[in-house]
């Protein structure tokens, strides 16, 4: 029964189901097997048909996975026959064990035939978990094998080559046929696949590869008819690459997928290797462990030799300065070295030939060290020698060349690579030499070296070309090589001219220049010298780098060639930004699929995907260009187009160069600055002046932004500073240029100065020896925890890639330490350089050798220990080289804290994303430096030239790190152990901020100069990278005038509150208290002032946006613009998945469930519109005159809007609907606390509630007229507001003492205040009939929304509520009423009541209809007539109770869009009476619309919105002219399409400006109400001041209350206006007076914090450490230890769970992970199985429990991680009986065995732990509904 295939099932799924049926009967089996062999008994009658249910499910597999193998693998061999040899294996294992079976019988030894056949069990388990993993990867494997089979025909496609027309089209029909065979692939994995969102992408990746095979068929046609036609051979070309684009995109979204499945695939076949049983299926000489350990043995040696080159380099440095003993000791040294790096090297590989090239290497390297250390030693003797110069520079040479060919003999390419690698080095030291004016003897010594180096390396490349086989590799190395050959030399020149003249920035940029394109050229020469991925060839980065610079300069002169009309310049340069981006695409997706950060690799392709589709753009608008140079709009939209293309490149690039965003950003300046240089000559630029000179000052802008986070992320003081002083020189020159040629005068003399400083900031942004430096040494850390964790686990394979990093990343740190040394004028400094750098190096020979010794012993306690005492030794020398290239004790100490600032948010940030990998280096790194940073402190502090007050300064700073270092650890501890806490999550972010905000105080004391106040507040210090705040609470920010005045004047608020509290009756101190605080009124505003874009304004920013684009879609569908439906169609759908999220986000806190249900009908009517509405533009597309499909587009849109509009409302309702929700939730909270006052939640919706009438009633209390409700309002809130402050401690009291009827009387006071407050509340600001409206509002936008979805049961239940509301507004409506005293108002508001009523009994009818019929169109117009009655009535019902002045723009706007549409209705009709009466009916509206938008103009004060408004009026009278002659023109031809499809265009034309005017007029609005809001909330104290002015009490209080905000503000914003970068001196000055006085009062007050408690800083480090690792057991762990560890980390979570259902199984699979330890430490196998069984059973049984909730959950994100969680438990289930079988039948320890089972432990551990974490979000969201 279990074995019958259902049709739905895939060959894949088949046999994935019959495996886990199979591995079911093979543990049964064993499980029997075991406790028979256990007690040597007789063969049971049972066992053959036992044996025989393992053997019947053996070949049911048999046959699915032969039929799999054939039928689907057949044109992929490998895939094919890898799948059929596992076949065979479990075909010949089930043999096996019938045949012990059947031994059973007649065999006399029992023991022996049990031995054999359990033997047999643990061969077929093994097979059998083969085949599992082979199935699982084989079609991924089949779709990457088929996407590098398309990319290989799509190149043989070249449509230069047309001379045999047939063999073209051949190649384009096999190219093409191959894209469809991928297309068709990608469709069925998406049809197996469970998450919906991945099953979406790979369906769109797959018809996008269909219709590129469609279309370039299509090409290939039109070029073969027409060969000659440029443009078809260029519409052919750009399909073919899109296509090329589109295939390697196909395989994004499952290389994560693909890689897992590789990676489990090679890990059997290590065991392949050491069980004989396996050879057959994979036939390697080596196992993969081996092969590792052969290439750390390469690694050993190649460290050894890294030795053997730093001494030379060091003794050479020795000779230059005149050392003979240091040389001495150095050879000495390196003879040393050389003997260990022979014993290392001479026992490489098995092939005779590479023993022979590497023995021959070493006999050349042990020649050149005699003859190098006696040129060294002559030249130590006479430094100034000339002849002596020249003889060091042959040995050191023929040194380095035998150092190269030893590196080439043992890993082929590597030799290549250091050449280069010396080659770029000895570049930058002669370009170093000439800047600084070194001896001209000295840069003719680097001269001639870096001639050397070009020759060694040139003749190293040619060598690999003479072997290439690739004619284009071939060509393009050779081409670089001829490049050098051009370049090196000039660069030797330039070098020494600017050698004669070092202050010639001229002669510096050019020989900068030289000096990128030879580096460029070199890593261009590497990356076609080396097969992809090749061990040795240029990595990633230096690959990303250069194709990045390639892309970048093609860009230009593509750009030039277009300003200039030069087609074939666009033709060619075209084809080399293509080509350039292209190879940069290669090795971004490679980093993007190593990445174990999903959101890092998410971002890396996103850059690149949006690089990729701006190159075509960029080349049409250089094609337009070209063919247009004299048009100034199509220059124009080249220059965007080629500034889009430079930013997405620093982008792409920036993760491998950190300098390049800025670098971009710099380049865009230059390019504006040469923009406006043309504007000063007449004729010479397509921008005016004016135009020009504000996009030079927006490129400033942006590149000071770049800037400054380049300058965050460098440690080095010294770097830090050198890019401060060049923004503020940027920031001092471009004004003055930009002021200059905006006036046409002096402008040449300002331009200079401009383009100077710009390239002072390139030079100074270009990473630098010491940058590069520090990322190798942050590298290096992660190198050695991944190493110890790989080791520990005894993962050869991955352990091999991390030692070479290792090796790698070192030799990075030694080789850019030495260019420091080298740089180094001071020679104490260059030799504590090269005597660190020559620690390091010798360390790196023996970490390699004990990471291959821990590899092979991961459960030998001392090995793992000396490794890591390797590792720590390793990470401290590197620290030691970046001190000495600090230098000075000051530099030293301020670099260390700006570390330690940078590793504080890193662990923190490691805590919160649960990335143990990222935890451990920065714990690691904050134990180790943080004691030396108190050493460095003491240092700095006992220099002889430290002043006292430095030293004071200094003491104070390390005590505040003291304090807040061990509450950041303990904080990130806390957060670590529970991530998901949001609460945790915020002290951990807190108590970061707090300690690198010490930290960097600290590097500004150390660097603090006291005798000028300004310089210690210089950028050169540690700035906390800006990290975006909670929209909710925040704040724009006061300026620096601001701060700076509020700071001036509180110590004189301060003084004259003490004067008024001593003197309240006399009237000066309360006048100069008033004074004061007139004073701060504006920087009070100013730093209360609320974020500009909270989560609800930046949901409803979002859906005006997506109206626009649905306009503009609709408006390209009707232009018949097939590109620009495209593009609008692409952007809504992204621009709808924000939303989404944003208003599901809001809705996360929202507990009235109407309202909840209210958004999300919005939303789903969003995903079910959008593509209806793409759908229809489809249609339009088709038929622009169509009439019905250009109706259907329109109704959709409309259907679209109001939708939107409900997303909207739904994200921020209205302020009476506010007012009343908050009024209504504090009533139940307050019941909830009364009831039980230990209720917290109670109280905390209690006090949310308060503060939310706080908050609505401020906003409206400037608008309220009324003088007796403004009062009653007024004191409303001043009263609720003390309620609010004593709330919380008077439910304490009732909470502690609940026999005490007083402390419960009080709290029952409260709460009943409370409410007769919030009455007050609502009746000043007429809340309830205004909810009560706008409730009606919703009901009928719900009703529309239904009506629309076509869904009866929606229209009933909004109907049925509108009928409700309806009669509570006209209720209220008639109270308020009675309450009103104006007559005119008083009949307004029953004629309201009245109307509102009677429109009821319409829309009950109409609705009947459309329910009865929910597809008649007609029905649902009528419906649509009836709502459309609402809105003016609503909106002259508001009128009388609403408190602001100006009207609802929405309102009018949707009742002017309402009585349009029907105006083409009477059209079509022939109704002309009618048409007019339509028109002149829409009239009403719009004139209100033009009447507000008139009124906002002439009272904005922004003049960009004054523009737009003026814009859009004027546009709407033109278009209104226009819409009422064709409504005429219509109405007079109702019969004729075209007059009719006219109509409806100017009508949506009409539409556009409306919607201009009314979200300009609802800006204006949200801007003032903003406004009076910040006043209420700031300025509420002195308002409350002025009102009693006799009242002391209510004055000192106000007072007290802004004092104390303002000074809390500033301690929130002092440390931005301190690193600004242009504080001036008097600002300075003002900023250190304050902060001295706020201390000398504090100690006057004797209110100085007492020093917090410190905590143990090591044990909190450990702490930190175990968490990390709580996912994983310890190092070197036994399987019992590993599988306690799981257990006792799952019991623990279970706990955290309560009384979630999901607990109970989490507590069962803890329990049986524990009886599991038990019987491997008693070495009970039977039970082992038997537990392993149950395991494997709950997990599924959780499993089930898991895909319920994941297909409940509303969140996609979550649903997929859940049903991600869901799948991985399944395949650990299934694993865990196989591998538990394998080692249940296991005779003694089996290694293998225990090793896998530790890993599946392990892999179980982390994804139990996900699971439950995403368990517990689950809830907490399901709460929030």
């Amino acid at each position: 029964k279990d074995n019958v295939f259902k049709m739905s099932e895939s060959t894949a799924q088949i046999v994935e189901r019959i495996i886990d049926s199979l591995s079911e009967a093979v543990s049964q089996f064993v499980v029997l097997v075991i406790a028979l062999q256990e007690q040597n008994a007789e063969m049971p009658a049972q066992l053959p048909n036992a044996a025989g249910n393992v053997s019947t499910a053996c070949g049911v597999l048999e046959t699915a996975a032969t039929s799999l193998a054939n039928d689907e693998y057949g044109d992929y061999p490998e895939i094919q026959q890898q799948m059929l040899a596992a076949v065979d294996g479990v075909k010949k294992s089930s043999q096996g064990m019938m045949a012990a079976v059947n031994n059973m019988k007649t065999t006399p030894n029992r023991q022996q035939g049990w031995d054999k056949l359990v033997e047999a069990c643990k061969v077929i388990a093994g097979k059998t978990i083969l085949l599992l993993q082979i199935v699982y990867g084989a079609e991924l494997k089949r779709l990457f094998a088929s996407a590098d089979l398309t990319q290989d025909s799509l190149r043989k496609v070249d449509p230069n080559n047309l001379s045999d027309p047939e063999d073209f089209a051949a190649k384009a029909s096999d190219a093409a046929s191959n894209a469809n065979q991928l297309a068709q692939q990608l469709r069925d994995l998406a049809a197996d696949e469970p998450n919906p969102q991945k099953k979406r992408e790979l369906e769109r990746l797959a018809d996008e590869l269909a219709d590129d095979a469609e279309k370039l068929i299509n090409a290939a046609n039109d070029l073969l008819q027409n060969p000659d036609d440029p443009r078809a051979k260029k519409a052919f070309e750009d399909i073919l690459d899109k296509t090329k684009r589109d295939v390697e995109r196909a395989k994004d979204p499952l290389r994560d997928d693909h890689r897992r499945a590789q990676d489990a695939i090679d890990q059997l076949q290590g065991q392949a290797a050491r069980d004989p049983n396996f050879n057959k299926l994979f036939p390697q000489p080596k196992g993969r462990d081996q092969q590792a350990q052969e290439r750390m043995d390469d690694d050993e040696a190649l460290a050894a030799a890294d030795r053997v080159q730093g001494l030379a380099d060091k003794m050479d440095d020795q000779a230059r300065r005149g050392d003979p003993k240091g040389v001495d000791d150095t050879g000495r040294d390196m003879d040393k070295a050389y003997n260990d790096l022979k014993d290392k090297a001479r026992n490489l590989g098995d092939d005779p030939v590479q023993k022979k090239r590497v023995q021959d290497a070493l006999n050349n390297i042990g020649k050149a060290i005699p003859e190098h250390k006696k040129a060294a030693q002559d030249l130590s003797k006479n430094p100034n020698g000339d002849q002596q110069r020249r003889g060091l520079e042959q040995p050191a040479r023929n040194q380095r060349k035998g150092n190269n060919d030893l590196a080439d003999a043992i890993r082929p390419g590597e030799g290549l690579n250091r050449a280069g690698d010396q080659l770029k080095r000895d570049v930058e030291a002669l370009g170093d030499a000439a800047k600084n004016g070194r001896d001209p003897r000295d840069l003719d010594d680097l001269g001639q070296r870096v001639g050397n180096d070009k020759d060694d390396f040139n003749d190293r490349a040619k060598d690999k070309a003479a072997k290439e086989n690739d004619p284009a590799r071939k060509k393009n190395l050779l081409d670089a090589l001829k490049e050098l050959d051009s370049l090196v030399p000039q660069d030797i020149t330039k070098a020494k001219q600017v050698g004669k003249n070092p202050k010639d920035k001229k002669g510096q940029r050019d020989l900068d220049d030289l000096e990128d394109r030879i580096e460029d050229q070199i890593d261009k020469a590497l990356g076609n010298a080396h097969p992809r991925g090749e061990r040795g060839g240029p990595n990633n980065d230096d690959r990303i780098r250069a194709a990045a610079d390639d892309a970048g300069r093609a860009a230009d002169k593509l750009r030039e060639a277009g300003q200039k009309g030069d087609k074939p310049g666009v033709d060619r340069h075209g084809n080399e930004l293509q080509d350039a981006v292209n190879r940069l695409a290669e090795p971004i997706r490679d980093e993007a699929a190593r990445s174990s950060n999903p959101a890092e690799r998410k971002r890396m392709l996103d850059n690149l995907d949006d690089l990729e589709q701006l190159v075509p753009q960029n080349l049409r608008a250089a094609n337009d260009a070209s063919n247009k140079p004299k048009d100034a709009p199509t220059q124009r939209r080249l220059d965007d187009a080629n500034d889009d293309i430079h930013d997405a490149l620093g982008k792409a690039a920036g993760r491998s160069d950190p300098s390049a965003p800025a670098i971009a950003a710099a380049e865009k300046v230059k390019r504006r600055q040469d923009d406006l240089g043309k504007t000063q000559k007449p004729g010479a630029s397509p921008y005016t002046p004016e135009d020009a000179a504000k996009r030079l000052d927006d490129a400033e802008d942006k590149l000071q932004d770049a800037g400054k986070d380049y300058r965050r992320g460098r440690d080095d003081p010294d770097r830090k500073r050198e890019l401060a002083d060049a923004l503020d020189q940027l920031d001092q020159t471009i004004p003055d240029q930009v002021r200059a040629g905006k006036e046409k005068k002096n402008y040449d003399p300002a331009a200079q100065k401009g383009r100077d400083a710009v390239d002072d900031f390139i030079a100074a942004a270009r990473p630098q020896p010491r940058d590069r430096a520090q990322d190798a040494a942050e590298r290096l850390e992660d190198d050695v925890e991944a190493i110890k964790d790989d080791a520990a686990r005894g993962n050869q394979p991955a352990l091999a890639d991390d030692v070479q990093d290792l090796v790698d990343d070192a030799r990075d740190v030694a080789d850019n330490g030495r260019q420091e040394a080298a740089r180094a004028k001071d020679p104490e400094k260059r030799k504590q350089i090269l005597d660190a750098v020559d620690k390091l190096e010798s360390l790196i020979p023996d970490a390699v050798r004990k990471a291959k010794e821990a590899g092979k012993a991961p459960k030998d306690p001392k090995r793992q220990k000396d490794l890591e005492n390797d590792g720590d030794k390793i990470n401290r020398a590197a620290d030691d080289v970046l001190r000495a290239i600090a230098g000075t004790p000051e530099k030293v100490l301020a670099q260390g804290a700006n570390r330690g600032a940078r590793n504080a948010d890193k662990l923190n940030d490691g805590a919160k994303d649960e990335n143990p990998r990222k935890m451990k280096p920065a714990a690691n790194h904050m134990g180790r430096n943080m004691p030396r940073l108190r050493d460095d402190e003491k240092k700095v502090e006992n220099l002889k030239d430290t002043p006292p007050e430095k030293k004071q300064a200094l003491a104070k700073a390390m005590d505040k790190v003291d304090d807040a270092l061990p509450k950041q650890l303990l904080a990130a501890r806390n957060t670590a152990a529970d991530p998901q806490n949001p609460k945790k999550r915020r002290d951990g972010d807190d108590a970061t901020d707090d300690l690198t905000d010490a930290l960097r105080d600290l590097a500004n004391k150390a660097l603090m100069d006291p005798k000028n106040k300004e310089d210690q507040y210089r950028p050169a210090e540690y700035e906390r990278p800006s990290k975006p705040r909670d929209p909710a609470d925040g704040r724009s920010g006061p300026t620096k005038r601001d701060l700076i005045k509020a700071d001036e004047l509180l110590p004189k608020l301060n003084d004259a509150i003490e004067k008024y509290r001593k003197n309240p009756n006399d009237p000066k101190a309360r006048k100069n208290l008033e004074d004061i605080l007139d004073q701060l009124e504006d920087p009070a505003e100013s730093m209360f002032a609320p974020g500009p874009r909270d989560p609800a304004n930046k949901a409803k920013d979002k859906a005006r946006d997506l109206k626009h684009i649905l306009d503009d879609l609709e408006k390209a569908a009707r232009k018949g613009d097939p590109k620009g439906v495209a593009e609008a169609a692409g952007k809504a759908a992204a621009l709808n998945k924000e939303l989404d999220a944003d208003i599901k986000k809001l809705l996360e806190k929202e507990k009235d469930p109407d309202r909840r249900k209210r958004a999300l009908d919005a939303l789903n009517d969003l995903e079910a519109l959008l593509p209806q509405n793409i759908r229809a533009a489809q249609k339009v597309l088709k038929d622009p005159k169509d009439p019905q499909a250009r109706r259907e587009l329109a109704d959709t849109n409309d259907a679209l809007d109001n939708a939107l509009d409900r997303a909207g409302r739904a994200a921020d309702p209205n302020n009476g609907k506010g007012i009343e929700d908050a009024a209504r939730k504090g009533k139940d909270a307050g019941q909830r606390l009364l009831k039980d006052p230990r209720n917290q939640e109670a109280l905390r919706d209690l006090e949310d509630a308060g503060d939310e009438l706080l908050d609505r009633g401020r906003e409206e209390q400037p608008y309220i007229k009324d003088e007796k409700k403004r009062k009653d309002l007024d004191d409303a809130l001043r009263d609720l507001e003390d309620l609010l402050a004593k709330l919380a401690a008077d439910a304490e009291k009732a909470k502690n003492n609940p026999n005490d009827k007083a402390a419960q009387k009080q709290l029952a006071d409260d709460v009943d205040k409370f409410n007769k407050l919030a009455d007050k509340i609502r009746d000043a600001t007429n809340s309830k009939p205004l909810a009560d409206l706008d409730n009606i509002e919703d009901d009928v936008d719900q009703i529309r929304g239904a009506a629309n979805r076509e869904d009866p049961k929606g229209i009933a239940e909004a109907v049925t509520k509108l009928a409700a509301d309806t009669k509570a507004a006209g209720q209220s409506l008639r109270d308020a009423a009675n309450k009103e005293k104006d007559p005119a108002k008083k009949k307004q508001l029953l004629e309201g009541a009245d109307e509102i009523e009677k429109l009821l009994p319409d829309v009950i009818k109409k609705a009947q209809e459309v329910i009865k019929n929910p597809k008649d169109k007609a029905k649902k117009r009528e419906l649509e007539d009836a709502l459309d009655k609402y809105p003016p009535v609503i909106l002259k019902s508001r009128g009388p109770l609403a408190q602001k002045p100006v009207e609802d723009p929405d309102a009018w706007l949707r009742d002017a869009k309402s009585k349009l549409r029907k105006v083409p209705e009477r059209a079509a009709a022939g109704d002309r009476p009618g048409t007019d009466a339509a028109f002149k009916n829409a009239q009403e509206p719009i004139n209100k619309l033009k009447e507000q938008a008139r009124q906002v103009a002439k009272d904005t004060k922004d003049p960009r919105r004054r523009n737009d408004l003026q814009g859009a009026l004027d546009d709407l009278e033109k278009l209104l002219k226009d819409l009422e002659n064709k409504a005429k023109d219509a109405a007079a031809n109702p019969k004729d399409p075209k007059k009719q499809a006219d109509l409806e265009d100017a009508i949506r034309d009409v539409e556009r400006p409306l919607d201009r005017i009314a979200e300009a007029i609802a800006d204006e609005n949200k801007e003032a109400g903003n406004k009076n809001k910040r006043a209420a909330l700031a300025l509420a104290a002195l308002r409350g001041a002025r009102k009693k002015q006799l009242d002391a009490k209510g004055l000192l209080e106000a007072a007290d209350s802004l004092a104390g905000s303002i000074k809390d503000m500033l301690g929130d914003v002092r440390s931005k206006a301190y690193s600004g970068g242009a504080v001036s001196k008097a600002a300075g000055d003002a900023l250190s007076l304050a902060d001295l006085l706020a201390e000398l009062d504090r100690a006057a007050a004797g209110n100085a914090r007492a020093p917090a408690k410190k905590e143990d800083i090591s044990g909190l480090l450990k702490g930190l450490n175990d968490l990390a690792d709580s996912a994983a057991p310890p190092a070197g762990a036994s399987l019992e230890q590993s599988i306690v560890h799981v257990a006792t980390n799952l019991a623990k979570r279970t706990q955290q769970l309560g009384d979630d259902p999901t607990g109970s199984h989490t507590n069962n699979i803890a329990a049986e992970l524990a009886r599991l330890a038990e019987a491997v430490r008693n070495n009970k196998k039977s039970d082992f199985l038997v537990s392993a069984r149950k395991i494997a059973a709950l997990i599924n049984a959780y499993n089930v429990e898991i895909t319920k909730m994941a297909n409940t959950c509303r969140d996609p994100e979550l649903k997929q991680r859940m049903i991600d969680n869901g799948q991985a438990l399944k395949n650990f289930s299934v694993q865990l009986k196989i591998l538990a079988s394998v080692k249940a039948a296991s005779a003694g320890n089996d290694r293998d065995a225990e090793a896998q089972l530790g890993v599946l432990m392990n892999n179980l551990g982390i994804m139990m732990n996900a699971t439950i974490s995403h368990v517990q979000i689950y809830r907490i969201k399901e709460r929030q509904r």
